[in-house]
């Protein structure tokens, strides 16, 4: 028998391969994860059944599920991994985008009040052109709060209250009587890729 060694999908990308195409390729030749999965549920249970004896048949095809199963699992974390560092790299560009539109947006409003400090250097209030025109005018009226106490018991709106679960997790875990008699501590569980 000729013992064989499986390549990681990063030992075909060093020796050349598109991850591209490799992922493609196994797409093409396996069933999705859940028909997989569900054919590993049907050989758990066939090894069930016969009390956790394994005869050469169960043998062969537990052998040929697992791997074809696990390679897949492998495949689905490559990819939420790539897809993990393409939201990444998008974010990374969004603050960058956001960072640019700030400072385009400054540089519009620095001009604006140039051409308005000019226009009030010169005695004017408006310049008309073919293609635009220019003019200083009264913008809506703002509310500017004298008396901020009166204004809060007149015109205040009430705000629902937040809980700070921060210093009610620290209670929780420190015992407290209190903090125990209204809310508890739950573990998830989440999917971890190492």
């Amino acid at each position: 028998m000729t013992e064989t060694t499986e390549m990681t999908m990063e030992d075909m990308v060093a020796a050349g391969y598109r991850r591209e195409d490799l992922l493609q390729a196994m797409e093409e030749n396996r069933s999705p994860l859940y028909e997989i999965a569900g054919d590993l549920r049907a050989v758990l249970d066939d090894i069930e059944d016969a009390d956790g004896e394994l005869d050469d048949v169960l043998e062969r095809r537990w052998d040929a599920i697992a791997g074809e199963w696990a390679a897949k699992i492998e495949a689905c974390a490559h990819v939420s991994r790539e897809l993990d560092a393409e939201a990444a790299t998008i974010r990374t560009e969004e603050k960058r985008l956001a960072a640019r539109r700030h400072a385009v947006e400054a540089r519009g409003e620095r001009l604006r009040d140039y051409m308005r400090a000019e226009l009030e250097r010169v005695g004017e209030r408006r310049v008309k052109t073919p293609l635009v025109t220019v003019a200083i005018q009264a913008s809506p009226p703002r509310v500017v709060v004298d008396d901020e106490a009166q204004a809060l018991l007149r015109y205040g709106v009430e705000q629902m209250p937040r809980i700070d679960k921060r210093t009610l997790a620290a209670a929780l875990k420190a015992g407290d009587a209190d903090a125990t008699s209204i809310a508890h501590l739950e573990q998830a569980e989440r999917l971890a890729i190492r």
